[in-house]
C-alpha cells in the first residue's frame, strides 16, 4: 500500500514477502493455492537460509488488502513449513482479534498456533491508543534469560494454547 509507506522508508529491504493471498490463479482450487503458497514459502526460506529469517508474520484475516480470508488449508500448510525450519510465527490480530471472527482471536478460528500475537484496537474499542504483545515460552524464555529476570505475568484472557499475556 504505497500511500501508507510514504515518509516511513518502507518497505524495508530486509523484510521478505512471499505469495500474497490474492495471487490465486484461474482454475486453481483454494487447496491448490494454499499448497503453492506453502511451496513458495519453502523455496524462499531455502533461498535465503532459515538462519536468516527471524519470523513469519501474517494476519489471520488480511485487512490491509480488503477483508481477505485465507484459502482453505493455508495456515496448516504454512505452519508445517515453519516447523520444518524452526521459524517463529507472529499472528497480527490487530484487525481480527477480540471476537471479530466469532472466536476470541482469528488464530483460534483458523487453527493457528502462533508464538506471538500482536493486539490492539478492540482492547479499548479504539477509544485509547493501546496495544499488547502476547507470547509463548519459546519466544519469552530467551528474552527473560537475557534480561536476567524470569517474571511471568498472569493471563487475564483466554488466549490460544501456549500463549500468555
Amino acid at each position: 500500500m504505497p500511500n501508507n509507506h510514504r515518509s516511513f522508508d518502507l518497505p524495508l529491504d530486509r523484510v521478505l514477502h512471499t505469495t500474497y493471498w490474492k495471487e490465486g490463479r484461474g482454475g486453481e482450487t483454494e487447496e491448490e493455492f494454499a499448497t503453492r503458497c506453502a511451496e513458495d514459502l519453502d523455496a524462499l526460506i531455502q533461498r535465503e537460509g532459515s538462519d536468516t529469517i527471524a519470523a513469519f508474520w501474517a494476519e489471520p484475516v488480511m485487512g490491509a488488502g480488503g477483508v481477505v480470508v485465507p484459502p482453505k488449508g493455508y495456515f496448516d500448510k504454512i505452519q508445517a513449513v515453519l516447523a520444518r525450519y524452526d521459524i517463529l510465527f507472529v499472528a497480527d490480530e490487530v484487525i481480527c482479534g477480540f471476537g471479530r471472527t466469532g472466536e476470541m482471536f482469528g488464530s483460534i478460528t483458523y487453527g493457528i498456533r502462533p508464538d506471538v500475537m500482536v493486539l490492539s484496537k478492540q482492547i479499548t474499542s479504539s477509544y485509547v491508543p493501546f496495544s499488547a504483545i502476547v507470547m509463548n515460552d519459546r519466544f519469552y524464555a530467551p528474552i527473560a534469560d537475557e534480561s536476567g529476570r524470569r517474571s511471568r505475568p498472569s493471563s487475564w484472557c483466554n488466549f490460544p494454547d501456549g500463549l500468555r499475556a
